[in-house]
């Protein structure tokens, strides 16, 4: 995470930024001076982020946008969540070798399903001294199972954000407190093995971890404790990605005390940095390259049958 972000004063005259609406003009400023944001202009930037920093609507985070791709100056991808503020580099200089070997390491991890990544490549190749990549899914793909999930968040993060009733219940309806009351969509239904919000998460780690030392960690009361403020720390759409990369991390300590959620905890800001710039501290023996999609798939499908089976559950209960 960056503590600041530069910006030109010409940022308020230039003809450019003068032909945004009021939306497009503060989202460019966002995300020039974001937390979020990275020395190479590239990063990941959930809709939810957005929102709850500008408290503005899910609807309203998307129409500025399709302004500011409209215009050229940033594109997203809806596939991955990721953002190219498009002359990042241009307005940023890299001043040392450091800062271009850090912005070199974070554009080589741009997602290879995002849209964008191949014009990005091209124009960064020189200014970073990129290697060409050719695994680029053109298709622009992911799997079914985190489509989903990413759907049912991000319907039930509009819901709430923008006041309406759960899917089913008119608005302005008034509801016997006694009666049955329709099902809210909930990407990580409350089971009774931990809170609701950690589901995926801990489907994550579980399997990092199993990867890695060739068993289940354990799960109590004091672990569902610390995995539920981790999330609140990093946030609920970043933390199984986050989860999964702490056991690729060979930092010494992490290995000395075999990737606890007691120390996911403790180093939960640090981790979040080292997961955006891919970093890991060096190879360890036996440990797995990185966190790869299908991992990634296994998590959210085991968050999805934990919706189904409640699902079930209730239907019978009715």
């Amino acid at each position: 995470m960056r503590d600041y972000g530069k910006v030109y004063s010409s940022f308020w005259s230039s003809p450019t930024t003068s032909s945004f609406s009021d939306t497009g003009r503060l989202l460019a400023l966002y995300l020039l001076t974001c937390s979020h944001s990275t020395i190479a202009g590239v990063f990941r930037l959930p809709d939810g982020y957005i929102a709850e920093d500008l408290q503005w609507s899910i609807e309203r985070v998307r129409e500025g946008f399709r302004e500011l791709s409209a215009k050229g100056f940033a594109k997203r991808c809806e596939t991955t969540k990721w953002v190219w503020v498009v002359e990042h580099l241009k307005w940023n200089n890299l001043d040392n070798p450091n800062q271009k070997t850090s912005a070199r390491k974070i554009a080589m991890s741009v997602p290879r399903e995002c849209a964008w990544g191949p014009d990005f490549s091209r124009s960064a190749r020189e200014v970073l001294t990129l290697p060409e990549r050719t695994d680029w899914n053109h298709s622009g793909t992911v799997g079914e199972g985190l489509a989903n999930l990413n759907l049912k968040l991000e319907l039930n993060q509009q819901l709430k954000q923008e006041h309406l009733p759960p899917p089913g219940e008119p608005a302005g309806a008034e509801v016997d407190a006694g009666a049955a009351r329709p099902q809210e969509i909930d990407p990580q239904p409350e089971v009774k093995s931990g809170p609701k919000k950690t589901v995926v998460t801990w489907e994550a780690y579980r399997e990092a971890f199993a990867a890695r030392y060739g068993t289940d960690p354990i799960r109590n009361k004091v672990v569902n404790s610390q995995l539920s403020a981790f999330v609140d720390r990093v946030g609920a759409g970043p933390a199984p990605e986050i989860a999964a990369f702490y056991l690729t991390h060979s930092d010494p300590r992490f290995v000395r005390e075999k990737h606890s959620i007691g120390l996911l905890l403790n180093q939960a800001e640090r981790l979040h940095a080292d997961w955006q710039t891919n970093t890991t501290a060096g190879p360890v023996a036996g440990a797995r390259p990185r966190f790869t999609s299908e991992d990634y798939q296994r998590a959210t499908d085991a968050g999805i049958r934990f919706l189904e089976d409640r699902d079930r559950t209730i239907d019978m209960g009715n």
